[in-house]
């Protein structure tokens, strides 16, 4: 079981490296599921075994957890690179290549929230351009509870796009 979980480590470290960005606690467990190469609990297990073990970074966020690789990460997918062979290379870029556009949009369009010493939440929602390393649109702004500033991040997933282009045309017409 120890030589199993060992591999599913060197995968996600391979997922993280060839990624080159953060990736979503969901899209790392997903590319297990999708593939049946262990079930949830293992991939959880794992990915959490790996941030113990300093091998990978973890930005909490509201509702997403997202990790990246870091150097020693890499440098332990150096030593371990053997245990990713053809079809699981394959795998994962048949993954990446399917989920795509699901995983940029996870990336460019984000929203969080933070208590403020004044009392009140400060939201921040964001739409960026990976490619060009900048923000489009960001809106801060404050509200009074803990409640509103959940259902604004959770809004904003489902409706940034709408909201954009009604700020677009307020002040284009």
């Amino acid at each position: 079981m120890a030589d199993i979980n060992l591999t599913y480590k060197i995968i996600i470290l391979e997922i993280l490296n060839k990624a080159d960005t953060k990736l979503s606690n969901r899209v790392i467990v997903d590319f297990f599921l999708e593939f049946e190469y262990t079930d949830y609990f293992s991939a959880e297990m794992a990915i959490n075994e790996l941030v113990d073990s300093g091998m990978i970074d973890v930005v909490e966020t509201h509702g997403s957890t997202n990790y990246s690789i870091n150097e020693e990460g890499k440098k332990t997918l150096d030593l371990f690179q053997d245990r990713i062979n053809s079809e699981i290379n394959e795998d994962i870029k048949s993954y990446f290549n399917k989920n795509k556009l699901e995983i940029r949009e996870e990336q460019e369009v984000t929203s969080d929230y933070s208590v403020l010493s004044s009392g009140g939440y400060m939201v921040n929602c964001r739409i960026r351009d990976i490619d060009k390393a900048r923000t489009i649109y960001e809106v801060n702004c404050v509200v009074p509870t803990k409640e509103q500033a959940e259902a604004i991040c959770n809004n904003w997933q489902a409706k940034y796009e709408e909201m954009y282009f009604q700020f677009l045309e307020g002040l284009t017409v």
